[in-house]
């Protein structure tokens, strides 16, 4: 690819970008450290590495406390957490997560990424009834969408047999642990 081509790909990307599409933030360093969160969690589930996000992820709250996105993000390092090997309480992470997922769908109702963490947080604290909703709500929000949406594969990737209402998945990921636990109890 020329430079030119990377260019003006890029331009066209910035310009679908803009205004209503994926609206500018308040403040810019929030979703900076926002995506240093993110970055964290990618990095693995290790204690230092949630630790780590959950700190970008509550000083992007405290540089702007309406981002929805680093509330969610916060929210789904507790779930990591909470769903991760080395947490004494996974329960009281999954509580935190609830609350904050709840806290964010009341100030976005609409937000495709709060309402697959709050599904998630359901199927694992043995909800999967409601879990499964949210994440059906999920992908309705995400298939309205007129921006692609980075959880769409996430999202997609968990579905449920009819009969067996057991929870499958449509390609291989690490979470077989957090699948196997589902199905035992």
């Amino acid at each position: 690819m020329t430079f030119s081509a990377a260019s003006s790909r890029a331009a066209i990307r910035r310009r679908q970008c803009d205004g209503h599409i994926f609206p500018r933030r308040s403040n810019p360093d929030s979703m900076d450290l926002y995506f240093q969160g993110l970055a964290w969690l990618n990095k693995g589930q290790t204690p230092d590495n949630v630790t780590q996000a959950q700190s970008f992820f509550n000083r992007a709250l405290a540089a702007d406390p309406k981002n929805v996105d680093a509330l969610v993000g916060s929210a789904r390092a507790d779930v990591v957490a909470g769903a991760a090997p080395f947490v004494t309480d996974p329960m009281a992470a999954f509580a935190a997560a609830e609350a904050k997922l709840t806290r964010a769908s009341s100030s976005v109702p609409d937000h495709p990424g709060g309402h697959m963490m709050l599904g998630l947080v359901d199927i694992l604290t043995k909800r999967a009834a409601e879990g499964i909703a949210e994440c059906e709500h999920a992908l309705k929000l995400i298939e309205i969408s007129p921006a692609p949406m980075p959880l769409s594969d996430t999202v997609r990737s968990i579905s449920v047999a009819p009969k067996k209402r057991r929870l499958t998945l449509r390609r291989p990921c690490g979470s077989v642990r957090v699948i196997q636990w589902l199905t035992a109890g």
